[in-house]
């Protein structure tokens, strides 16, 4: 089972706090957020995202959201 899927059934009758690890590969951390913010608005959880500096700013820049 994919890992997404068990989180997703963890979450289903629980909150659940994720940890996810950024890349180097700009493109994939967002595909990596977008995925986040899709999860968050579906369960109650809390997703903490993990980066080197240029990871966290390539997400600043391009979300509508603070972070």
């Amino acid at each position: 089972m994919p890992i997404l899927e068990i989180i997703k059934s963890i979450a289903k009758n629980h909150e659940a706090t994720i940890g996810i690890c950024l890349g180097d590969i700009e493109d994939h951390n967002k595909k990596v957020y977008e995925a986040s913010l899709q999860f968050l608005k579906k369960y109650q959880s809390i997703i903490i995202l993990f980066g080197n500096e240029n990871a966290i700013q390539d997400i600043k820049r391009s979300s509508v959201y603070d972070i």
